[in-house]
């Protein structure tokens, strides 16, 4: 599988992803409140296979997802975030991060599915970021405790 495969796969997701953000960005929620983007987000990568848990690491509107390519391998984990900032909304780009990331994992999934390269996608959403710390909760209670790498983005206005 080379970069361009994996663009494309990237690609065919567009309107999907696009229209994931759209829906996060019109309904605002903050502080831990996030519960329709938790489950908007949830449902797409419980329809792609994913195991999904609501609710981690004590954060009722978190989530985390696992797919498995075999047994064993590195554990790859994806984070994104969904909540706005009071009285501004998604101003900060919170909306893109989540889609992004299921983004990435569907790709990687639909890539190397049926491969021998065994390893495990963990996608998590992480909520009340904006005044709320909610990753460092999710950190505290080992949320992220057996994973080989994580990868997180943040929208910038360049």
């Amino acid at each position: 599988m080379n970069k361009q495969e994996i663009f494309a796969h990237i690609d065919k997701q567009e309107p999907g992803l696009f229209d994931l953000a759209c829906q996060i960005f019109d309904n605002p929620e903050y502080r831990g409140k996030e519960f329709f983007a938790a489950g908007l987000l949830s449902k797409v990568l419980e329809d792609a296979g994913f195991q999904v848990e609501m609710g981690v690491g004590g954060e009722p509107a978190s989530f985390r997802a696992i797919w498995k390519n075999g047994e064993g391998g590195p554990n790859i984990g994806l984070l994104g975030e969904y909540d706005a900032l009071e009285k501004m909304g998604h101003a900060c780009g919170h909306h893109l991060q989540t889609p992004a990331a299921i983004g990435a994992a569907l790709a990687i999934k639909d890539a190397f599915t049926g491969s021998d390269y065994p390893f495990t996608l963990t996608v998590y959403g992480t909520p009340a970021e904006e005044g709320g710390s909610g990753k460092v909760y999710m950190a505290r209670d080992g949320v992220f405790d057996g994973l080989d790498c994580c990868m997180a983005w943040h929208p910038e206005g360049k």
